[in-house]
């Protein structure tokens, strides 16, 4: 990987939409946009663990609400946490579909509040391995290249109960049967999009 961080957002960018977006053009910043803030100056810092955290954090969340990338903005802000953590010596224990729902922020939350969530989630989740292996930081990409389907599914899911054409009682056994084949992604989604109001 690239050792600049605009170059290596880019490749996990790349990495994540398998080099192209979807409507057919290879993965790239958004022209005239912003880029990935290179810091690698601060990785010569010795920054507390707290501070590493919070700036990694603030990076993230600027690739999310500042859309740098054509698409798959998101899924590079997750995967670019894990990375820089990784790089610092500290393997980040947490689901990356919890890191989606945090960043997604569908609730409109004021994103301070949002960076303090996550912050103090990703602190709780942290441990500390200064040589982690290439193959779990692989395992991990994998597992954020995933959310792409695990989303759809929600969005699935989402556009039936809250479509005009099926009825009451429909949506109902849709929520139920969705709920039966996986508890933890019905948990999920009511943290995505909050539980629905089926009577």
């Amino acid at each position: 990987m690239g050792k600049s961080w605009p170059a290596r957002a880019l490749q996990l960018n790349q990495y994540l939409l398998d080099g192209v977006n979807p409507d057919g053009t290879p993965c790239q910043y958004r022209q005239g946009g912003l880029r990935f803030p290179d810091k690698s100056a601060l990785s010569q810092v010795q920054l507390s663990k707290h501070d590493l955290v919070r700036m990694v954090v603030d990076e993230a969340v600027s690739v999310r609400v500042c859309q740098l990338f054509v698409d798959g903005n998101h899924r590079t802000a997750i995967l670019s946490i894990y990375e820089k953590l990784a790089d610092a010596g500290w393997w980040l224990d947490m689901s990356a579909i919890d890191l989606y729902i945090l960043i997604s922020n569908r609730s409109q939350a004021e994103w301070s509040m949002v960076k303090v969530c996550m912050v103090k989630l990703i602190l709780g989740h942290l441990k500390h391995e200064p040589d982690i292996h290439v193959h779990a930081r692989q395992i991990y990409a994998g597992r954020v290249k995933l959310i792409a389907e695990i989303n759809t599914l929600f969005e699935d899911v989402h556009a039936f109960l809250f479509s005009p054409g099926p009825g009451m009682c429909e949506k109902r056994i849709k929520w139920r049967l969705f709920r039966r084949h996986s508890k933890k992604r019905h948990v999920q989604y009511i943290s995505l999009y909050g539980r629905p109001q089926i009577k």
